[in-house]
């Protein structure tokens, strides 16, 4: 008689605990899918995505791109200006041989020149198509 109520207990012990595992799992279910449809909501609604803010964003990134391009290209303009300057001095105030020298120096400072405006040329470029 005890081992039938035992296992009377343990079968009732068993179907209860299904069903709550089936009532948490529904709920649960549910819940993933009023938090997709929330999701869904927050994407088609405006919020508090104003365009207003978002071109101050744009305008300030220009502002800062449009300040370290021309901190840069004024740099790399008076490092090659001097370094043209010396060249220069060079040339005039050299004699045979170190003129060969300095214009063996030459062909690299004018392809850095020529790599130096022309990276700024394309950053340039790519900032105002970006835009």
């Amino acid at each position: 008689m005890v081992k039938k109520i035992l296992v009377l207990f343990l079968i009732v012990l068993a179907i209860s605990s299904i069903t709550m595992q089936i009532k948490v799992q529904a709920t649960s279910f549910d819940s993933v899918i009023t938090d997709a449809n929330k999701f869904l909501d927050d994407g088609k609604g405006d919020n508090d995505k104003d365009p207003e803010n978002l071109l101050v964003g744009q305008k300030a990134a220009k502002e800062f791109s449009s300040m370290v391009y021309n901190t840069l290209l004024t740099i790399g303009t008076i490092i090659a200006v001097i370094v043209g300057v010396i060249l220069g001095v060079k040339i005039v105030t050299s004699g045979v041989e170190e003129k060969a020298q300095v214009k063996e120096l030459l062909v690299p400072y004018f392809v850095g020149v020529v790599i130096l405006f022309g990276a700024f040329g394309i950053w340039k470029l790519v900032v105002e198509i970006l835009q």
